[in-house]
């Protein structure tokens, strides 16, 4: 699925969400969840130039691999992620960019119950809630340039 804008209203499953370049906030109304992969194969999301994902709902990867990168993402605009994540398969945080210097995506929500473990390569993760890495290591990409970091924000 390909798109601009998205309000998921009633629960909805698809192989994969691709952002437009002016697109704003994928929003997951509450009580709803939106499902994204096939079970097998790593399922991703593109996040726009200006992009996130909002809550109160749950973005779910199942035993999909969940990936979320960060397209041109920069710490003036970035990915901000306050839906729920869930899924057995991991959660994988990237970016489009060459180095990770100004790209960065936020978690905000503490409730993430996803298992699996979380990788982060060539963005900056600012996590907003201890919680939000939920179960499972944490793997940050090293080397130069395109490694990743993690900042951890108090919760408000």
């Amino acid at each position: 699925m390909k798109t601009d804008s998205l309000t998921v209203s009633a629960d909805a499953s698809v192989a994969g969400v691709h952002y437009g370049a002016t697109f704003k906030t994928l929003t997951i109304a509450d009580g709803k969840t939106l499902t994204v992969g096939n079970g097998t194969d790593p399922a991703m999301i593109l996040l726009g130039v200006v992009g996130g994902i909002a809550g109160p709902g749950t973005l779910n990867f199942g035993s999909s691999e969940g990936v979320l990168v960060g397209n041109n993402t920069t710490g003036t605009h970035p990915c901000e992620i306050t839906a729920k994540v869930s899924g057995t398969g991991g959660l994988t945080l990237a970016s489009t960019a060459v180095n990770d210097q100004d790209y960065k995506i936020q978690l905000h929500n503490g409730a993430n119950d996803y298992t699996g473990g979380t990788w982060i390569n060539a963005v900056n993760v600012w996590a907003n809630d201890p919680r939000c890495f939920s179960t499972g290591e944490v793997f940050v990409g090293g080397g130069d340039g395109a490694g990743g970091s993690v900042f951890l924000v108090k919760a408000g």
